[in-house]
């Protein structure tokens, strides 16, 4: 079956193909903390959400961040074209992998410092028909959130 016809068929099992949702924006959140406590504050927050830090650089003020999950397990981080992978029972979930990144970047001011925060879904494959099947998702700005609501307590 040529890739298109995949597509088609596959989308039956998953529901009409619609756009993916547009991506949250990148958020821009100031805070009166230092990047080190900006950094451990997000560093928490994203291992108590099952997040892996994959780059921590505190001299750059940079923190990297992913989760890769099979089935619906990433369903609350993201959201596909077609609302794919939000049904658990789906043979289209039950087949999916799923990588979802965060990076986040603190610069300092005189008396401010300001946290930034982009949410990227890197990749979301499905193999329900044998072939990968790729899909078009976005970060749900769940993560971005978090991060956000960690640093303002």
């Amino acid at each position: 079956m040529n890739r298109f016809a995949t597509r088609i068929a596959f989308a039956a099992l998953v529901g009409c193909v619609s756009p993916p949702p547009p991506a949250p924006k990148p958020m821009a959140v100031t805070v009166d903390l230092a990047p080190e406590e900006v950094l451990q504050r997000v560093s928490r927050v994203i291992a108590e959400s099952g997040w892996s830090v994959m780059v921590l650089d505190g001299g750059a003020g940079i923190l990297r961040a992913e989760r890769t999950a099979r089935r619906a397990e990433n369903e609350p981080w993201l959201r596909c074209e077609g609302n794919f992978g939000s049904s658990p029972e789906s043979i289209g979930t039950q087949k999916m992998t799923s990588t979802v990144e965060v990076t986040v970047t603190v610069t300092e001011a005189e008396t401010e410092t300001t946290v930034r925060v982009v949410g990227r879904v890197t990749e979301a494959v499905s193999t329900a028909l044998g072939d990968d099947m790729h899909f078009d998702c976005v970060s749900s700005g769940a993560i971005e959130n978090a991060i956000a609501e960690a640093l303002e307590s």
